[in-house]
């Protein structure tokens, strides 16, 4: 929920203006919502290699961490049909190089599929 959704600050209506509520503001619901997140963006931090987690500790929400992890690692709609058709047409080209050993091919050929895949 805290990552497909994203969890927004808890707020409340004062003169016609919605701002932000204080911790001690917050409803058992709100509360139980924001321990959630919490331990979403926990959960993630705790997860990264430190060059992973330099990239997001900026972020404000588990949804924004996530978010920014699946561009910088898969990319977006276009950079992955762009990779698609890289891997198809290495996969239509494939054949044993000059010089390539039986195992370095297949080695070559596994990487294709799988990223294919």
């Amino acid at each position: 929920m805290a990552i497909e959704d994203g969890v927004g600050v808890p707020t409340k209506l004062v003169d016609d203006i919605l701002i932000e509520k204080k911790l001690s503001e917050y409803t058992l619901d709100e509360e139980q919502v924001m321990n959630i997140a919490a331990k979403s963006e926990m959960v993630l931090t705790s997860a990264l290699a430190e060059k992973e987690y330099k990239c997001v500790n900026n972020c404000k929400s588990a949804q924004e961490m996530w978010n920014k992890l699946v561009i910088t690692y898969e990319g977006t709609l276009d950079i992955k049909d762009s990779r698609m058709d890289t891997l198809i047409q290495e996969y239509e080209n494939f054949k044993l190089l000059e010089g390539e050993t039986i195992i370095d091919m297949e080695m070559k050929f596994t990487r294709i599929i799988d990223e294919l895949a």
